[in-house]
């Protein structure tokens, strides 16, 4: 198995290769939102959704697209939430929950879901079976 570890820092990206890099294990610095991947097996994208703006999610997932990966793990929200975009922040990390199987996003039910049974904000996100925060896998 070989593991490709992205991520848009590059600090990040010398310290995990410096720690981390091996024959099956590279780091590369990637801007999903204006990069295509290298083609795998699987793109495991855990939280980085919630914090972009709509246009950049939609620019990742068409470059996810292009890359002619087999299969997305990606990190959505289970209730009927309205979607929101993410407002504009001068300071900080913006952040909001996204349902992607609902209006824009709409996607076909997952291959399958995986509740990570979040315990963060007391909860908050994952202690309703109906409503909680878990990845997605989708082909």
């Amino acid at each position: 198995m070989t593991y490709i570890g992205a991520d848009i820092v590059p600090d990040l990206v010398t310290l995990n290769s410096e720690k981390y890099e091996s024959t099956s294990k590279n780091f590369i610095v990637l801007d999903l939102s204006r990069e295509v991947p290298p083609k795998v097996d699987l793109i495991f994208c855990r939280d980085l959704f919630v914090h972009l703006s709509t246009r950049d999610i939609k620019s990742a997932l068409q470059n996810i697209s292009k890359s002619k990966s087999t299969y997305l793990a990606m990190t959505t929200f289970s209730d009927q939430r309205d979607y929101k975009g993410l407002r504009r922040i001068t300071r900080g990390v913006g952040w909001r929950p996204i349902n992607f199987q609902l209006e824009p996003w709409v996607f076909q039910d997952p291959l399958y879901l995986i509740n990570e049974k979040c315990s963060e904000e007391n909860g908050l996100w994952g202690t309703n079976q109906l409503e909680y925060g878990g990845l997605v896998i989708c082909q």
